[in-house]
């Protein structure tokens, strides 16, 4: 026995000797390896997690008593121990595990289903009950992340962990996110718990914290939602950051004998309670001790506290209130320290107001400003609408809009923008955007932003700070920048911009990643301007639009292996570069991609691209030849619109030196005669798009360029006019095939076929005399109501009544248009099933059954009206009608739908609604009805059930009418703007069908992110919804 036990002292001595070693060997390492070689060779998901634990470094490890004590009173009687004799014992330490200390099931019954180490002295069982064993001696393991542990694919299956006397320490990310673990026994041996320990613990009730325990790491109860007790002994002399925030319903008691931290009233204090660490988040209402004079970092995140007196209050730390119910707040004249982010995503907090006296901050409009007002330190995130930054404001501090309701910032001119300055808000616009450098994170995750117009004054977009604004499109980037950090657009799948920056030098890694839609020009061609000389690392990753790519001369750095910049351009075809100036192998670029390089040219052809490519056009053409061509006429829009017969006869000048090449007049045009505003195009014409759009004009003034680019990118498929000779709007009206075509498929038709056939796209054809419609057909033809669900329609026909029918008995009825608030044809056939397997999708037919026998059977035909509830809330039309049903459909599409009257049940979702509904989300996304009426959840749903459905509110992070409308086209189609047949869809078809329905939920993606829900859920999708929408939004989980 006594050797055992000085072989494990040798062992012990020799592991905490190994660790100092190899922790110096790491460190050093770390510090050799350059930034380069990380992006090279560790993955995108290992460099976040990098990120974020550079930001959030920890101490280093201190040594337990009980290691010091083994260590000091080990002795060496022979210091020249030979090699031999350590190895020897080395061998003994890695003997395993005997039948001593092996864990036994308390379970008599139960299996054991897995086993292992959890440390080099700690084992572990789990035995299918569900109870998890530890024992041994010593420190659990750290590990880097959830998914190193060795438990991570069982943590859904244990209910009940007992760790035995003996072990010291729970490890980092021993238990995170245990989500059905419901107890935990620590045994008086237990020092500290380490960081993340047992975050997402959800259905974690109580644990009781053994007289031993000295520290709690960071966030080590992160998100314990259904904790509500936790009482602290004496000997805890270290409480990390954010330990208990979400703790929803927590009270925490502190043992009077502690001689570093106190409670009152279910909150964490310092001892002598001068900083408040902690506040009790469930409670309404705290008054907080005289003695506090320092408000902690994250003290008051997630509580449900409204109002809050701070007098006497000196320090607010970093995120204090975040993400609370605050609705307004006074600064008192004590307080000289505001950290960042105080009051960020505080969604209804609607002012902040500072006393006269205080000497370091003022406000003014409700925002929170530096006493001389050049800082703008926080923005209320409750208030809405457009916002003028006032000019004498020279910086906006970090986190000063994080999560605001703000749409609109109209100038930010020559201002510092502090790091997650805009982060999270619902920014919409930015109009005059001109600091020198967008800081890291500035609008990052800016869901809403749609519009950036930059100054000429920026040299430096930094690290993510546009990072997954995916609705941003059109972007200009002004020559001044020089740098586009890591991440800065990344996700942002809608962007397009028409070229990088002549004096950008460095594309930083992932810049552009996941930039679907980065094409740059008509020949979704990249030219790298001339002086970058660093490209990183993914830096244009699935960019699937690009082409082709133009490489400069001086490129000193382009990454060559791992993360590739190009990586996953599948539509990528070629690459021109100097010789040289990328690597060889041709495997480092996607398949069949052909690299071309600029020596292969003669001088004089190189001379001509060059000048094609990169000078200012003129009128005066310059000889080219086929071989500078860089792709061909593409079968897309910039092909479609560019006519050679055209623009050779209407430029002379061009043909006499260029010759008649199709090909060659194209790129001609493409790089020198759209912006001189020549003719190539019968659907297209620079000068008449600018003259007929104003709003376009108003932007780009004379710029053919631009007007040229911003019809490809969306004034096509607006159905804006762009010539003389092709209306779009006129074309799709005269001819009934053509009903279902977007503007780039109506163009691709016109100049394809319709012109060659000599149809008509520029005078609207008066349809023939109408033939006339089966019996009673005037009875539920509606021309009002069909010219507001047809708006294509009226806007080419107007409003006249007997037009709109004549549209509709001879092309809107065989289109399945909708003609009425008591008719419509996808509907019908969805409530009336025996229809459909009759006449399938002939709408002609579909409609005189409805007419000659839907009416008189009484059959739903619209979400709109139910006859038996429009004939029992109406006596007046009983009265009138009896039981001819027919007459009350007529009468409420004549006169009971104008006159608002009743023709459906209460509105009542379906079974299973509170599934989706969340009341807390829907009191931030509706404040008004928040601030009426509380945050009662039963009092909310039953708001949004009888009036915030209808209204088309918003009411959980996995549904948003409007954006699902948005995704889903053919609900659009059916129900148009009734939202309550569209969230009934959402509910009985949407969510079982995977689709989209909130731009904070892609069911793929959350399904991919979570193996614990795919354990739970297999391909039940609609059960996925309901848990991102009532426990992952509030977890932090990552849906998108």
């Amino acid at each position: 026995m006594k050797k055992k036990v000085i072989c494990m002292v040798l062992s012990a001595f020799m592991i905490v000797s190994s660790f100092s070693c190899v922790y110096a060997e790491d460190m050093v390492s770390y510090e050799a390896i350059s930034d380069t070689e990380i992006e090279e060779n560790i993955s995108d998901e290992t460099i976040e997690k990098f990120e974020v634990k550079e930001e959030n470094s920890f101490s280093e490890e201190q040594t337990t008593e009980e290691q010091e004590n083994l260590i000091e009173n080990v002795t060496m009687e022979d210091e020249n121990i030979s090699e031999e004799t350590q190895v020897e014992e080395t061998t003994v330490e890695e003997v395993p595990v005997t039948d001593e200390i092996c864990v036994q099931a308390e379970n008599k019954n139960a299996d054991i289903v897995q086993s292992g180490k959890l440390g080099n002295y700690v084992t572990y069982t789990l035995d299918s009950s569900g109870l998890l064993t530890i024992s041994g001696k010593g420190d659990m393991e750290d590990y880097d992340d959830d998914i190193d542990s060795p438990l991570f694919n069982s943590r859904s299956e244990i209910n009940h962990i007992v760790i035995e006397d003996g072990v010291t320490s729970i490890g980092k990310y021993s238990f995170p996110g245990f989500r059905n673990l419901l107890n935990i026994e620590l045994p008086n041996s237990m020092v500290s718990i380490g960081d993340y320990a047992f975050c997402y613990c959800n259905s974690l009730e109580n644990i009781e914290l053994p007289n031993s325990m000295a520290s709690i790491g960071d966030y080590a109860f992160y998100y314990c939602e259904s904790l509500k007790n936790i009482k602290i002994p004496s000997s805890v002399k270290d409480i990390g950051l954010n330990v208990f925030n979400y703790c929803y319903y927590l009270n925490i008691e502190i043992d009077e004998n502690n001689e570093v931290y106190s409670s009152e009233d279910g909150g964490l204090y310092n001892k002598d309670k001068t900083e408040i660490i902690k506040c009790p988040v469930a409670k309404g209402n705290i008054n907080i001790p005289e003695s506090v004079t320092s408000i902690g970092e994250f003290s008051f995140s997630n509580s449900k506290i409204r109002k809050l007196n701070l007098d006497g209050i000196e320090v607010i730390g970093d995120r204090a209130f975040s993400d609370s119910y605050l609705e307004n707040v006074k600064i008192p004249s004590t307080v000289t320290n505001i950290g960042k982010g105080v009051f960020s995503d505080c969604h209804m907090l609607n002012e902040i107001s500072v006393d006269t006296n205080n000497s370091n901050y003022c406000s003014d409009g409700g925002v929170l400003y530096s006493k001389d007002k050049t800082k703008l330190v926080c923005f209320p995130g409750g208030k809405t609408g457009e916002f003028d930054i006032p000019e004498n404001v020279k910086e906006i501090y970090e986190m000063a809009f994080y999560g605001s309701r703000i749409s609109k910032i109209v100038s930010i001119y020559q201002i510092d923008i502090g790091e997650s300055a805009f982060e999270k808000s619902y920014l919409e616009e930015v109009s005059c955007l001109g600091p020198t450098v967008i800081g890291k994170r500035a609008f990052m995750y800016c869901d809403n932003l749609e519009s950036v117009i930059f100054d000429d004054v920026i040299t430096n977009i930094d690290d993510y700070a546009f990072c997954d604004c995916y609705k941003l499109e059109e972007l200009y980037i002004p020559d001044t920048v020089t740098r586009i950090g890591r991440y800065a657009f990344s996700g942002c799948k809608n962007l397009n911009i028409s070229q990088l920056p002549n004096q950008l030098e460095v594309i930083d890694f992932a810049a552009f990643s996941g930039c679907m839609s980065l094409s740059f020009n008509a020949l979704d061609c990249l030219k790298i301007p001339d002086k970058v000389t660093y490209i990183g690392g993914w830096a244009f990753k699935e960019c699937t639009a690009i082409r082709g790519i133009e490489m400069p001369r001086n490129i000193t750095y382009i990454c060559s292996s791992g993360n590739l910049p190009f990586y996953n351009c599948k539509a990528l075809e070629w690459i021109c570069c100097y010789k040289g100036t990328l690597p060889d192998n041709k495997s480092l670029y996607p398949a069949g991609v052909k690299i071309e390089y600029y020596e292969d040219f003669d001088e004089s052809t190189t001379e001509a691209t060059t000048e094609t490519t990169t000078e200012k056009s003129t009128n005066t053409v310059e000889p080219t030849t086929e071989a500078t061509t860089l792709a061909p006429i593409p079968n897309n829009l910039s092909g479609w619109i560019f006519d050679k017969d055209i623009y050779k006869n209407n430029n002379s000048d061009v043909v006499s030196v260029l010759g008649d090449n199709e090909k060659v007049l194209y790129n001609h045009w493409l790089n020198n005669g759209i912006a001189e505003g020549r003719t190539a195009s019968y659907v297209f014409d620079a000068k008449y798009y600018l003259d007929n759009n104003s709003d376009v004009k108003a932007i780009f003034g004379d710029d053919y360029k631009a007007a040229y680019n911003h019809y490809i990118s969306g004034g096509c498929n607006e159905m804006r006019v762009a010539s003389a000779e092709f209306n779009p709007n006129i074309y799709k009206a005269n001819y009934s095939d053509l009903a279902n075509l977007t503007g780039e498929q109506l163009v691709e038709h016109y100049v394809k076929n319709g012109r060659a056939e000599g149809r008509n796209a520029t005078t609207l054809i008066k349809p023939e005399e109408p033939e006339k419609p089966t019996q009673t057909t005037d009875g539920i033809f509606n021309a009002g109501y069909y010219a507001q669900v047809n708006s294509d329609v009226a806007q080419v026909l107007g409003t006249d009544e007997a037009t709109l029918f004549a549209h509709f008995v001879n092309y809107g009825m065989a289109e399945g248009r909708v003609c009425s608030p008591v008719y419509n044809p996808n509907e019908y056939l969805e409530y009336n099933s025996d229809v459909k397997s009759v006449f399938g999708n002939d709408y002609v037919a579909i409609y005189n059954h409805f007419l000659n026998n839907g009416i008189n059977e009484g059959r739903k035909a619209s979400s709109l009206f139910d006859v038996a509830v429009y004939k029992a809330k109406n006596s007046d039309l009983q009265q009138a009608f009896g039981d001819n049903t027919a007459e009350y459909y007529k009468h409420f599409a004549n006169f009971g739908y104008n006159e608002g009257r009743t023709a459906v049940e209460e509105n009542k979702p379906v079974a299973k609604t509170d599934g989706i509904f969340n009341a807390e989300y829907y009191a931030k996304v509706n404040t008004d009805v928040a601030q009426a009426l509380g945050t009662d959840e039963v009092t909310l749903f039953a708001h949004f059930v009888n009036y915030g459905m209808a209204e088309g509110r918003t009411c959980s992070p996995v549904y948003n009418p409007n954006e699902y409308l948005e995704y889903n086209s053919d609900v659009k189609d059916v129900f148009g703007n009734n939202y309550v047949a569209v969230y009934n869809h959402f509910l009985n078809n949407g969510m079982n069908e995977g689709r989209k329905a909130s731009s904070l939920f892609e069911l793929a993606v959350y399904k991919a992110n979570y193996g614990d829900l795919r354990d739970a859920f297999g391909d039940n999708n609609a059960e996925y919804y309901k848990h991102f929408a009532n426990h992952g939004y509030n977890e932090g989980r990552t849906a998108v």
